[in-house]
């Protein structure tokens, strides 16, 4: 699954498109029950109750979230997602990388 986007401007903001690009997955792959957990509480509030916070990118993951017969969005603490935390920075890292101005390669 790769994607070219604009760069986000908050950690939040990485987490909500970290959020709708994880629902996409589980559809792809006909999933039809998930949990979907993350350590951001803002992002998680605003998936449950009406946040509009996060504009489109809420909206899209509400959105996809229809098309499962069951989703429970549940909040864990960072410690208790640390592989999914390291991942994300990884991305962000990955990200940065391909900027015009930086002459790193990215590494996996």
């Amino acid at each position: 699954m790769s994607d070219t986007s604009t760069l986000p401007q908050s950690m939040n903001e990485v987490e909500a498109l970290a959020t709708v690009r994880a629902l996409l997955f589980a559809k792809d792959i006909g999933a039809s029950s998930i949990i979907l957990e993350g350590d951001s509480e803002v992002i998680i509030k605003a998936l449950i109750w009406d946040d509009a916070s996060f504009g489109h990118i809420i909206d899209e993951a509400k959105f996809l979230s229809n098309f499962f017969v069951d989703v429970v969005f549940s909040h864990t603490k960072r410690q208790g997602n640390s592989v999914a935390h390291n991942l994300a920075r990884h991305v962000l890292m990955l990200t940065f990388d391909k900027r015009p101005n930086n002459k790193r390669s990215p590494t996996i």
